[in-house]
């Protein structure tokens, strides 16, 4: 199927996950949960099948430098993935253990 076939609802998706790392700040930020912030956003799909545009916020607890109450904050983040179709190459690389995967 081209990208023009598709329909905007086929084309758009919503994400959802963790920071792998740490964005605490002395006095500034602390992480979400325990050494991880919430990650909400969105993508669409553009230029080719396999490549989407990100876009949404992180997620952290926001503390006010005077006096260190916390608030929920907000960081944007964009970017662009490229999705992978694992189970064609590995049925294209390996058949007898690629038959094992559905299209």
């Amino acid at each position: 199927m081209a990208l023009s076939d598709l329909s905007c609802k086929q084309r758009l998706a919503f994400h959802t996950g963790i920071t792998i790392t740490s964005l605490e700040e002395s006095n500034k930020r602390e992480d979400f949960f325990n050494r991880v912030s919430w990650m909400i956003g969105g993508s669409y799909k553009a230029f080719t099948q396999a490549t989407r545009l990100n876009t949404g916020v992180i997620l952290y607890n926001k503390i006010d430098a005077i006096s260190g109450d916390k608030s929920l904050g907000f960081a944007p983040y964009f970017g662009l993935s490229i999705d992978l179709e694992i189970g064609k190459w590995i049925q294209k690389s390996i058949p007898s253990i690629g038959g094992n995967f559905k299209n």
